[in-house]
């Protein structure tokens, strides 16, 4: 039996969701490996030596990148990793960046600018209003707040500046996409990518002084989550739902992505989907999190993608051990 070293975070990082997330993995995991569970640590080396795969579910602190440096930590000790590289993990926590090399390929992502400190008294002629402003490098909604939705450019500056200020990182100044929002899963298991039937967040019930996005309020107040509406899978066209899973498919390749990952879209009234934010370590808590919430809501075990995509990390080693690396698709750009 092949033995699966799963690392969760240390115990100052640790919250119950967190706590939820590991043990879920642990127990998925054990229905056919032998999992010995870890916290993140200076005996990490040798534990990865030691296992046959590792599978990280550990986050770390906010903006520490944690997630990325393991990644790079497992491969450089000869670990098989489940999961993204250093390198993808890097690219997504970065989310300028992300949308630069997206949107370079041809994907629509949201047009936007990086404030990094300086005040521009007149919007670049490239950007029209409405504005949407929050930090470059956070995630599980931190920064996305009611004002982050700005109608003028006086106004998107002023937030830009005081979210500069409070999370000392570039912020991003966007175009604000309306439209449907759809969270959707992409994993690779059995030798190909693939798109997980969408969820459609719908904030119609909101009341009407509340924002219509994914705030951090809006994501864990009780008085306005119980209030979303959650579709999967949700009433799109053939044709819409087969261009949205060509776009996120070709994304997972050109991020040169691994194992499973959530991605946030807009569904604009005219032209293709919008991509607006890549999460290469999706939360497992299964209960709350996103992607085991679409997994349950579309009728599909987690557990079981849990493995599947734990044997096709396992496989794709076995076979870089036997045959020269020849064996990612082709992705045009």
């Amino acid at each position: 039996m092949k033995k699966i070293l799963v690392i969760h975070d240390e115990d100052r990082h640790i919250e119950e969701g967190r706590r939820k997330a590991a043990a879920f993995v642990a127990r998925a995991l054990s229905r056919e490996f032998r999992v010995i569970r870890k916290p993140f640590g200076p005996e990490l080396p040798q534990q990865i030596r030691e296992a046959d795969g590792v599978f990280s579910v550990a986050i770390g602190g906010r903006s520490d990148n944690l997630q990325a440096h393991l990644a790079g930590i497992i491969d450089a000790y000869g670990g098989t990793r489940i999961g993204p590289s250093a390198f993808a993990h890097a690219l997504c926590l970065n989310k300028a960046m992300t949308k630069a090399v997206l949107g370079a390929a041809g994907i629509r992502v949201p047009r936007g600018i990086l404030f990094q400190g300086r005040m521009l008294r007149e919007c670049p002629s490239s950007l029209e209003p409405p504005f949407f402003v929050k930090p470059s490098r956070e995630g599980s909604g931190i920064g996305v707040e009611p004002s982050s939705l700005q109608q003028d450019w006086q106004g998107a500056m002023e937030v830009a500046r005081k979210q500069w200020h409070r999370f000392r990182q570039p912020i991003l100044i966007e175009e604000y996409v309306s439209g449907r929002e759809l969270t959707v899963g992409v994993l690779q298991r059995r030798g190909s990518v693939e798109m997980l039937p969408p969820l459609e967040v719908d904030f119609s019930a909101l009341p009407e002084e509340v924002e219509h996005y994914q705030s951090r309020r809006v994501k864990e107040d009780p008085r306005f989550l119980d209030r979303l509406i959650f579709r999967c899978p949700p009433r799109l066209s053939k044709k819409t739902r087969e261009e949205l899973e060509k776009t996120l498919c070709r994304a997972f390749h050109i991020l040169q992505l691994e194992g499973f990952v959530r991605m946030e879209v807009r569904l604009p009234q005219e032209g293709p989907p919008v991509l607006i934010e890549v999460n290469s370590a999706p939360g497992l808590d299964p209960e709350h999190s996103d992607f085991p919430r679409l997994v349950a809501m579309s009728g599909m075990n987690m557990e079981e993608i849990i493995r599947d995509v734990t044997r096709e990390a396992l496989h794709h080693r076995e076979l870089l051990s036997k045959a020269p690396p020849d064996l990612e698709e082709t992705v045009s750009f």
